[in-house]
């Protein structure tokens, strides 16, 4: 097996943005991003089933990585994916993913 590296960038280590899409509710936040909406932490919260200081938390962390570009509206926070390179990997990751049982009416 082949590591995959740039002349600039040395390896590329595929597992530290696929940690971080592991988690559920980053997950969830990702997706709910994929339409290229920027949408503020508490919208985003919901979608993820968490408060919103916990998805504030995955979003620093999101943003950190470079997954995510956040914008200031007043006194709020939108967040968006950072580009189109963002929204390629998670739907692809989406392509790949076991389809979860609906346990609801």
């Amino acid at each position: 097996m082949s590591t995959v590296s740039t002349a600039s960038q040395g390896e590329v280590d595929i597992s530290a943005a696929a940690a971080l899409m592991a988690d559920p509710s980053r997950a969830a936040a990702l997706m709910e991003l994929t339409d290229g909406r920027a949408l503020p932490p508490s919208e985003l919260a919901e979608v993820a089933g968490v408060s919103r200081s916990t998805m504030s938390e995955h979003l620093a962390k999101l943003q950190q990585a470079g997954f995510l570009a956040v914008e200031r509206g007043g006194r709020n926070r939108y967040y968006r994916l950072a580009g189109p390179q963002v929204a390629t990997a998670v739907e692809a990751l989406a392509a790949l993913a076991p389809r979860a049982e609906v346990h609801s009416l």
